[in-house]
């Protein structure tokens, strides 16, 4: 007796679904010949449009509508069930979203900062205009690329394009447009680890300027020392190249060295005590952050007060007797830490660990050298009278607190001497806390907090809040 095999259902060409399999099958096999440049036969009529298996794709696809008579068609070859379920399917989708055009974001605004805004579209603006400046100042790209850029008229966007002004721009960290006062200057004061001075003037190109890290070193030592002048060249470069800009003739300093130095030195003393105490190992050190830190400035500023104390008594430069006894030592110390060797290799430690002199002996030197060169200057009544005005002062150490004194007093003295002259100053936001309402009074002279990056004194006004209610209320 002859059986007759039963397939299964799913292996059963007459069923529906496999139909609709089958022919799904063929027309992908089709479909990959003809893109691969198959030659072997005619193409399919089962693929050709009209087909059951091009009907099959287009119910699925809910974009597309079908006729009735190609439901019909479907109906015929793979049966009602199927059909139905396709259907409900296409029923049951959401519509395709409809194509969206492209915003176009114009992003130049022209009106003065008293006045409404007025977009300024890239219509209004000719093709030579569009080629002034360039990278992200090239006009044609301002129009149309983020941020958002005010400028009083056309005539003032290209020359900020061309890089001739020096008072506006985008402060990236603070995500806002910024305008400097006219005709006043703008003492800042900052947190040396946020959005600094370096910022402001890289975003709006500014060139007169004095900031607290540019420090100015003995005049009478910078002369006779190459080394000294070498130095002061490197520690320009670095912050000019912090600043956006190239090496340039201006005074940037607001401070003198030597009081700065006896608060530097002061900042050391732990690390040079734990390096009396600890095991000599061999290796380099470590190269110092790019970032400020407290430490780093304290580094720097001790092998600072190694050169100038080695060079002074080389020259005989307002020496101090423990500069002239430990000159090999303090000059061979210094190129020692430049070189990065660690704190407990130098000569300097290795003295102290000998019994040579002190570290107290070497910070008290440069107290009392930073006091001789201010009686030998023209300023020590007035620096009297600043002192008794100033009893009050809070600072971070009463061994240092005279000195911090000195040092505020000298940038007052630069700031009153720089009127005019400067746009902008930079200082540690403990400085200006210190010294806003003397220097609040000066004539033409804002003064302000940079950011509230320490989240304190929220209620102090802030110069990138004011300037985010201008341009970006």
């Amino acid at each position: 007796m002859h059986v007759i095999p039963v397939l299964p259902y799913w292996n059963n060409p007459s069923s529906k679904e496999n139909k609709l399999k089958n022919t799904h099958e063929k027309g992908r096999a089709a479909e990959n010949r003809q893109s691969a440049g198959d030659q072997a036969g005619p193409v399919s009529e089962s693929i050709l449009p009209g087909s059951t298996y091009h009907l099959a794709q287009r119910a699925g696809d809910c974009s597309r509508p079908l006729t009735s008579g190609q439901v019909l068609q479907l109906q015929r070859t793979l049966g009602n069930r199927v059909v139905t379920a396709l259907l409900r399917k296409r029923q049951a989708a959401p519509p395709p979203p409809a194509a969206a055009s492209p915003a176009i974001q114009r992003q130049v605004y022209l009106g003065k900062q008293s006045q409404a805004k007025v977009e300024l579209t890239p219509a209004a603006v000719s093709w030579w205009e569009k080629q002034k400046g360039s990278g992200d100042r090239k006009v044609s790209n301002m129009l149309t690329d983020e941020p958002k850029r005010y400028f009083n008229d056309k005539a003032e966007m290209i020359n900020y394009a061309q890089g001739k002004t020096e008072n506006m721009g985008y402060l990236t960290p603070e995500n806002t447009w910024i305008r400097l006062p006219e005709n006043r200057l703008l003492v800042l004061g900052e947190d040396h680890s946020s959005t600094t001075l370096n910022d402001v003037v890289k975003a709006t190109g500014a060139k007169n300027y004095l900031y607290e890290p540019n420090t100015e070193m003995p005049a009478d030592l910078a002369g006779s020392s190459k080394r000294v002048r070498a130095a002061i060249s490197t520690r320009k470069d670095e912050l000019n190249l912090k600043a956006g800009r190239k090496d340039d003739k201006i005074d940037h300093n607001l401070e003198k060295s030597m009081a700065k130095v006896v608060v530097g030195l002061d900042g050391m003393a732990s690390k040079i005590n734990t390096a009396v105490n600890k095991p000599v190992t061999s290796g380099t050190g470590k190269k110092a952050a790019t970032g400020y830190t407290r430490g780093a400035a304290e580094l720097f500023y001790f092998r600072l007060a190694l050169l100038i104390s080695a060079k002074a008594a080389k020259h005989n430069k307002n020496p101090q007797p423990l500069w002239t006894a430990q000159q090999a030592v303090l000059n061979q110390s210094y190129k020692q830490l430049l070189d990065n060797l660690p704190l407990e290799q130098t000569d300097f430690v290795k003295a102290i660990s000998k019994d040579a002199f002190t570290f107290d002996q070497f910070l008290e030197s440069f107290k009392t050298a930073a006091l001789m060169e201010l009686q030998h200057s023209d300023k020590g009544n007035e620096y009297a009278g600043f002192r008794t005005e100033h009893t009050d002062m809070q600072a971070s150490n009463e061994r240092v607190k005279e000195y911090e004194k000195m040092r505020e007093f000298h940038m007052v003295q630069k700031i009153k001497a720089g009127l005019g002259s400067y746009s902008l100053v930079g200082m540690g936001d403990v400085h200006r806390g210190h010294l806003e309402t003397l220097l609040g009074a000066l004539p033409k002279v804002t003064v302000r907090k940079l950011n509230n990056a320490s989240l304190m004194d929220t209620a102090h006004p802030t110069f990138v809040k004011e300037q985010k209610d201008i341009w970006h209320p």
